[in-house]
């Protein structure tokens, strides 16, 4: 081995790199948290920046820009880079399986150029769709179709932290009782996106744009229903400026910074 890389939890996929702006702004559910000393104990040690990661804030009632709906509308209705018919749907959580399938086969062909991306593969499908069975939710998980095959995924998932941050990782006594009534009574007010991806083929035309706004159009729409006011778009790579431009075109703001590190062995 010639180098470390990191920090990785336990691959690019999952939580990685470390928090060194935006301590003042809460984690999100699968964001990690350190605090404000330790970049500067891992950068004596030897270590580097080699990319941040970034995270930004959205208001969910901050409607679309006219020039993206117009782009949606035209996109909806063949007439953007001669596509055919546009059309999302949500994501049936009754078959999750087959559904995150789906999803991650969109996902690795939108992130395949990526810096340092890893295709997921079918065990950490099985895995995802164990551990998110209990908070997906269809309203804010949508696939977007041309002609019926395939284009472009998001998948917001409520913020699980928000309703256990009191909780000081105790259950009991009513730790229990505390967590189900805010997630099933009062509801969380807070979301985060954490995948999203349109397909390769898609990149150069305006088609690729329109289904992005599309598909964040529906997660907003649905988000302010179920009574969600802020969502977490993150991460985003610094130098993924497509991305960026476009988040930053719906009114969201750059709010945490994760950086990941490299070190070389020899």
């Amino acid at each position: 081995m010639g180098r470390v890389l990191g920090p990785f939890s336990l691959s690019i996929n999952d939580e990685c790199g470390l928090l060194v702006e935006g301590f003042a702004h809460k984690p999100m559910l699968l964001m990690n948290y350190a605090p404000p000393f330790y970049a500067g104990l891992i950068e004596a040690a030897g270590y580097a920046k080699t990319k941040d990661v970034l995270a930004y804030d959205a208001d969910a009632g901050t409607p679309l820009p006219r020039a993206a709906q117009a782009l949606i509308d035209k996109a909806v209705g063949g007439a953007v880079g001669g596509a055919g018919r546009v059309t999302v749907r949500p994501v049936n959580t009754r078959r999750l399986k087959d559904e995150l399938s789906l999803i991650v086969s969109i996902f690795n062909d939108a992130w395949a150029d990526n810096w340092n991306f890893v295709p997921f593969d079918e065990a950490e499908i099985g895995y995802m769709a164990e551990s998110m069975k209990p908070i997906i939710r269809g309203d804010l998980a949508h696939i977007a179709m041309v002609d019926g095959a395939p284009a472009g995924v998001i998948v917001a998932l409520p913020n699980l932290n928000e309703a256990i941050a009191d909780l000081d990782g105790r259950l009991l006594p009513f730790g229990a009782l505390k967590l189900l009534w805010r997630l099933k009574a009062r509801g969380l007010t807070t979301a985060r996106v954490f995948l999203m991806g349109v397909q390769r083929q898609y990149r150069t035309s305006l088609l690729s744009s329109a289904l992005a706004f599309l598909l964040v159009e529906r997660v907003r729409e649905n988000a302010l229903r179920a009574g969600i006011g802020r969502v977490e778009l993150s991460w985003i790579l610094e130098d993924n400026t497509a991305m960026r431009r476009l988040v930053e075109a719906i009114g969201a703001t750059h709010t945490k910074t994760y950086r990941i590190y490299e070190k070389a062995l020899a």
